[in-house]
């Protein structure tokens, strides 16, 4: 009887071995699986985040645009404030060193301004 066992090992033995060996290898082709699905994922990924890194470069360039244009919106009307708050303290009275103070006005600046918008009282050389 010992002699039939081990005459039944071997080939239990490679009984087992084909069987592990269908498991491992359905284990295998599951991976590969999931590795040709992950693969298409990470390629549909960049896909995304290359067209999304484009739409951010036209963004910046709008935003840079805009920005730029602000820019100049609110110098042209930094350039102006001052004269026409000028022209209304002039209309008021004011004399050209309030002008020169209060706008920040050039000498030149305040009397161009006080003769071309004031009263002849506060401002002789005014010509109407």
């Amino acid at each position: 009887m010992p002699y039939f066992l081990f005459a039944l090992l071997p080939v239990g033995l490679l009984g087992f071995l084909i069987w592990r060996y269908l498991q491992l290898r359905l284990q295998s082709n599951a991976l590969e699986q999931k590795v040709y699905s992950l693969e298409a994922d990470m390629r549909a990924l960049c896909g995304a985040a290359s067209e999304m890194g484009d739409q951010l470069h036209s963004l910046k360039a709008a935003l840079k645009g805009a920005v730029s244009r602000q820019d100049q919106l609110e110098g042209g009307i930094s350039r102006e404030q001052p004269y026409h708050h000028a022209i209304a303290l002039v209309k008021k009275g004011a004399s050209v060193d309030e002008l020169m103070a209060t706008c920040g006005l050039a000498r030149g600046e305040a009397e161009l301004v006080g003769n071309l918008y004031g009263n002849e009282q506060t401002y002789p050389e005014v010509t109407h």
